[in-house]
Parts: structure tokens; sequence; C-alpha cells
């Protein structure tokens, strides 16, 4: 039987193909660790994790009931190959290295979560990642609000490699709304399969989110992205 890898937001609509075809669909990217972890005031790469929901506030933010933990990790992701349009790749997913190269990131900690069966009906994945102080965190926000207009309005094939499948992927408007980037993704031919973005910074931390189901065009980024940001140390 074929199973759909972790992260597989991107081919959850696709798991009836792969069953046909007898194969193993493999998630786009690869994690990539940081080159070392610093503390970093107010929140230390020891703190990040205490900023991240847990399973119950999930499923209460996507509307779900049976999502679990499918994938934790301290390693970004690189699905830099694997993106047709580079220009979308801020946009794409939750935790890119390619992103955040360059920024000054010191730590990040991830945590995706799915319903545990063969085409789950929602998907979640949030990051946070700690930069060395606020200026720096602030700087990485400013220059996404770039990166993430240049992909507006536009469409990127997504290759699946191991399938020798691409899926097409319409992006919607970018908007910024009280300090928090958001765009929403709809696949082609995916059932209504969409996905929806959103990325703020708190003192020295980002948090970036993905979100994506069949019936709520992939709703909840903003949500998690907002409690997430309520965890943040007052200051």
């Amino acid at each position: 039987m074929c199973s759909v890898g972790k992260r597989s937001f991107a081919v959850a609509a696709l798991v009836g193909v792969a069953v046909l075809t007898g194969c193993t669909a493999s998630v786009p990217g690869k994690p990539v660790a940081a080159a070392a972890e610093a503390a970093a005031p107010p929140v230390a790469a020891s703190g990040l994790d205490g900023l991240l929901l847990d399973e119950p506030e999930i499923n209460g933010a996507m509307g779900a009931t049976g999502m679990t933990v499918s994938e934790s990790s301290k390693q970004m992701w690189d699905s830099s190959t694997e993106i047709s349009e580079p220009d979308c790749l801020p946009v794409y997913g939750a935790g890119e290295y390619e992103v955040y190269t360059g920024s000054g990131w010191s730590a990040m900690r991830y945590i995706s979560l799915q319903e545990p069966e063969e085409d789950p009906p929602h998907f979640a994945e949030q990051s946070v990642v700690a930069f060395p102080n606020r200026d720096v965190a602030s700087n990485f926000f400013a220059d996404s609000e770039k990166t993430w207009a240049e992909c507006a309005d536009r469409r990127y094939n997504l290759r699946l490699p191991e399938m020798n499948i691409e899926t097409l992927w319409t992006v919607g408007k970018i908007e910024n709304v009280n300090g928090m980037l958001t765009t929403s993704m709809v696949m082609e031919d995916g059932d209504g399969w969409g996905c929806e973005r959103a990325l703020a910074v708190a003192s020295n931390v980002a948090v970036d989110v993905t979100t994506c189901s069949y019936t709520r065009g992939g709703g909840g980024a903003e949500t998690i992205a907002g409690e997430i940001l309520k965890k943040m140390p007052k200051s």
C-alpha cells in the first residue's frame, strides 16, 4: 500500500494516483539544519518549543478532531528544486531553508499535524524561527513583504519526481493586516484542496504557518499564527 510522506499538503489530493501506480509518495524537500543554535533574548532556542500549539489547539483552529503530530523537527526544509517558480518559494510552505538563508536566523522548531489516514482532510504546519534580536527579525519580515509580493496572483508547478507528477497551484493576493502577511493557494484538479499561509514577527521570533483542507480553503493559518503570538513573552 502506498503512503503519503510527512509534510504532505502538496500531495494529499493525489493519494489516489499514488495508490493506482503502486508508488510511495515521498515529501518534496529535505530538512536542513542551522549551522548552530544560539540563545536569542528575549526568546532563546530553548523557549521555542513552548510557543507551538498542541494537538487540541490545532484541531480547534482547523475545525477538526483527529489531527495528530506527523512530524517535528529542528531543521528547515529545502523544496527549492521542486518549485517551478523560485519567486513563489516564500509563500509555498513554512520553514523553507532558501527563504531564511542570509537572514541571520539562529534556531527553529517545526511541527506538522494531520489525520492519521491515507487521505487526510486537514493539514497544518507551524514553525517558529529565532533571530539574534528584534531588529534582525524585523528586517526578515520587511524582506518577506517584498518577496511574498513577487508571487501574488501567480501560478507555479510543484514537481513530485518520485511519482513523476506535477501539481499546479494558483496563489491569491498578498495581504498585510496588522503586521501579519497572509495569502491563499489552490491546487488545480485537487477536489477543492487549498492552503493558507501566514507569517508574522514578534520580538526576535518569526511565526510561519501553513494550513490546508478540502472544506475550508486551507483556513486556520491566521488563527494559529495569532495564538502563537499570544504565547510570546511580553516586554
